[in-house]
């Protein structure tokens, strides 16, 4: 089992091609007890999974978290191409344990606790992806896993996309992914990707859209509203890391 889990430990970017086409993420948290035989697992891994013979049109990338933990994602363009995907990833596991480097005895011993694995859903009513916008090229963005009151999911989804449209009328255009939960944790769990360069560029950016937000009566009240529907489970900062 630990085996299966530890192959998906696998990605968290796109090309922009993928910005295009992917509709699900399968996304992996984990501890690690050495970050440095990490970043070796993934220059030396993931070449060889990206490579793939059984699940084509996949792409990968791992990072690591301001909180201590190791996030690894893998982009399907369907649902169906996810379930192909779990049925061959033991195989894979099995095929990169015989490369030399002894690489994926050192990461199966190196992660630490339990794994956490869940397949999400991009809402694209509720996500803001500017024409052409390519996220392989940014390294850094900031992750929000919240938890939606009982009840208040198509609620809280529906104001959200008007909160989208009164920002952009406002100025604000800012590009963020929203997901929903598809399968592996509660259907009240959200995630909201904010992509930036790097932190600085972030949170400059962030105090400018706050003059706009709070000079605009109806998104403050709105955003207002989609707090109250929310409680924060995770908030983390997270960066690429290269291979």
């Amino acid at each position: 089992m630990k085996r299966s889990l530890l192959v998906t430990i696998l990605c968290l970017c796109s090309t922009a091609i993928m910005a295009q086409a992917w509709e699900y993420v399968n996304l992996r948290q984990y501890r690690a007890k050495d970050n440095d035989l990490v970043q070796a697992f993934v220059k030396h891994a993931y070449p060889f999974f990206n490579k793939s013979k059984r699940v084509t049109a996949v792409n990968r990338i791992s990072a690591t978290g301001e909180s201590g933990r190791i996030y690894a994602a893998t982009y399907f363009a369907t649902y169906d191409q996810f379930s192909t995907f779990l049925k061959e990833r033991g195989n894979d596991w099995d095929e990169y344990s015989k490369t030399p480097g002894n690489f994926a005895q050192a990461q199966a011993d190196n992660v630490e606790g339990a794994t956490d694995d869940v397949l999400w859903k991009l809402e694209k009513d509720q996500s803001n992806i500017p024409a052409g916008f390519d996220p392989s090229k940014v390294a850094w963005r900031k992750l929000l896993f919240l938890t939606v009151k009982s009840g208040m999911m198509p609620e809280y989804l529906a104001t959200y996309k008007k909160v989208i449209e009164a920002e952009k009328k406002a100025g604000i255009n800012y590009p963020f992914y929203l997901f929903t939960v598809a399968y592996g944790a509660p259907s009240t769990t959200v995630l909201v990707s904010l992509p930036a360069a790097n932190p600085l560029e972030y949170y400059t950016a962030l105090a400018a859209r706050q003059k706009l937000r709070e000079a605009n009566p109806e998104i403050t009240a709105m955003r207002k509203k989609l707090g109250a529907m929310t409680s924060n489970t995770l908030i983390d900062q997270i960066t690429m890391i290269p291979y």
